[in-house]
């Protein structure tokens, strides 16, 4: 297991959220389990990801983070390409 904090400067990611959530895979939205990360290429599958057990995803920085908020007990790590 990693935490998320290790895993955004891994990969040079702006963290939003809890730097100590501890991640052991990574899967689809609909996959993903209580510490499974994800990662969300458009803010249309936002809901989705908010709905799903996964803790965090890794978004695109084409998603606004500032207007979302922080309301949801989610992490994100922000990135140029999620899909990358």
């Amino acid at each position: 297991m990693k935490q998320l904090g290790e895993l955004a400067e891994w990969i040079g990611a702006r963290l939003v959220g809890d730097t100590d959530q501890q991640i052991s895979g990574a899967r689809t939205i609909l996959q993903a389990s209580k510490s499974d990360i994800t990662f969300v290429a458009a803010e249309k599958h936002l809901r989705t990801f908010i709905a799903s057990d996964s803790p965090a995803a890794v978004v695109t920085n084409k998603i606004d983070l500032d207007r979302i908020g922080t309301k949801w007990s989610k992490s994100f790590l922000q990135v140029d390409d999620a899909e990358a």
